[in-house]
């Protein structure tokens, strides 16, 4: 790689403002985007060649088993370990129908070159996407990857899996475009608020056309006759209320030129405008913990920002943490419980109960039920470690390191999200790093209308009797 041409990648990369910090689906125009500008950070890829994952483009390798759990000590409260799938059965706590997410998942990268891009599209820079994206590397060089932090959030579980056609070495693919990219491209003619991405149709056609499956790729039950109801009606999805089988097809990114926000949408992917998908659309200069951000979206999850913005979780604040290479930090344990990447502890009484951290392999949250099947609390125990090591600084927005206690209601993540007149859905109520530190447990009083704000006590308070740099906490639970 010439000087001249890394110089012009680097300077590139240092240069801009993200039109967010982290995003999903555009509002109507009828509502104001909960984005706010922030400014970009220097995350991009560089052109520094890093190992990369063995290519195997398939929809079902073979998952990773789960840890099994240290036996606990006599002094401990003897717990039930259960699955997702266990835990969905049980009456006295609800779960909405996600999809686990325990395979090796293919991604399609598509790199959209306008003549107003500011990147320079060669080969080169194919390979630093690659790299960025499905390589294997560490944070203390800046080689990580994108993989490598899903990697480390599921516990070994899941990661992407670049789509190799031909000669393709790189599961990226480049496409120019003679013409200028804008604010308003692509934008349906009839409804002007959303993006109807043709360039996107086209070019994976033109992949279709090299032995791309697009059925791989497409969501079931929709086409052009559809089309539009069902994009209309994402703007009001709820947390909860997706079809599932919009989040099992193979995955697509795309890179455009720094005009729109970064988003997950809905796009057609063949210009006979017959087959649609999910797709995750960033941008030249999208950050490592946006990019992580926008893919975890294809997996179904929610902007949990729009209950609360926490610094501890990917989905609200965590996708922007601080202006570093890797400004980013865990999924929340609610999403890392739904996919399946951590079974969980459940609450059968007072007693001293342990937590384990990530970094030990055997992170599972203790998860307390109340009168309510739809409401409950996980507590889990991070540490400033890994993708979690920016949690060991002071913000604005609530974070840190140690025993946290996250309130899950169900019934808010059924209904659509209304400002402050619509309860938390998913709620960091706190962190607590010293022993002696107590927390008491409360919830939404009424358990049909997300609504009614007032809480009650659920009768327990959690104690936290030691943590330590190991990955352990002990935490006592007693009613009072």
């Amino acid at each position: 790689m010439s000087k001249k041409l890394k110089k012009s990648i680097l300077s590139l990369l240092m240069a801009g403002m993200l039109l967010l910090s982290f995003g999903c689906t555009r509002q109507p125009e009828t509502e104001k985007p909960v984005e706010t500008p922030t400014p970009a950070v220097t995350s991009t890829p560089t052109i520094s060649p890093t190992p990369t994952l063995t290519p195997t483009p398939t929809l079902s390798p073979t998952p990773t088993n789960s840890p099994t759990p240290t036996p606990f000590p006599a002094d401990t409260a003897q717990v039930e370990t259960h699955t997702i799938d266990e835990l969905k059965s049980m009456p006295e706590m609800n779960f909405p129908g996600f999809s686990k997410q325990i395979t090796e998942r293919p991604l399609l990268v598509l790199l959209m070159d306008y003549r107003n891009s500011e990147l320079e599209y060669t080969e080169e820079a194919e390979k630093a996407w690659s790299d960025y994206i499905f390589g294997t590397g560490t944070m203390e060089d800046g080689t990580a990857s994108v993989n490598d932090y899903f990697m480390e959030v599921s516990g070994g579980k899941f990661r992407f899996a670049p789509v190799l056609l031909g000669d393709n070495t790189t599961g990226v693919y480049t496409f120019h475009l003679d013409k200028k990219y804008t604010d308003a491209q692509g934008l349906h003619s009839e409804y002007p608020f959303f993006e109807f991405n043709y360039d996107t149709a086209k070019c994976i056609s033109k992949l279709a056309k090299q032995g791309l499956n697009l059925d791989d790729f497409a969501c079931k039950g929709i086409n052009k006759k559809n089309y539009v109801k069902i994009l209309m009606e994402y703007f009001d999805w709820t947390a909860n209320g997706r079809e599932s089988g919009y989040y099992e097809t193979g995955g697509i990114l795309c890179v455009f030129p720094n005009y729109n926000w970064e988003k997950v949408d809905f796009t057609p992917i063949s210009d006979k405008f017959d087959k649609y998908t999910l797709y995750a659309h960033i941008n030249e200069t999208s950050s490592f913990g946006t990019i992580c951000h926008e893919l975890t979206h294809l997996m179904g999850a929610y902007d949990i920002y729009q209950y609360g913005n926490y610094y501890n979780d990917l989905m609200a604040a965590g996708a922007n943490i601080r202006d570093t290479e890797y400004n980013v930090t865990h999924v929340n344990p609610y999403y890392n419980l739904l996919y399946g990447w951590c079974d969980a502890d459940v609450w059968k009484g007072d007693g001293t109960y342990r937590l384990y951290a990530a970094e030990t392999g055997e992170y599972r949250p203790l998860l307390i039920p109340t009168e309510d099947p739809n409401q409950y609390f996980l507590i889990e125990y991070r540490t400033a470690k890994g993708f979690d090591t920016e949690l060991m600084y002071s913000y604005d927005y609530p974070a840190g390191n140690g025993v946290t206690v996250w309130r899950v209601d169900q019934t808010a993540m059924n209904k659509k999200r209304e400002a402050e007149e619509t309860r938390m859905g998913v709620s960091m109520e706190g962190v607590f790093q010293n022993p002696g530190q107590t927390y008491f447990l409360r919830y939404y009083a009424d358990f049909k209308n997300p609504k009614v704000l007032d809480m009650k006590e659920a009768g327990l308070q959690v104690t936290v009797k030691s943590v330590d740099e190991a990955g352990t906490a002990v935490i006592e639970v007693k009613g009072y």
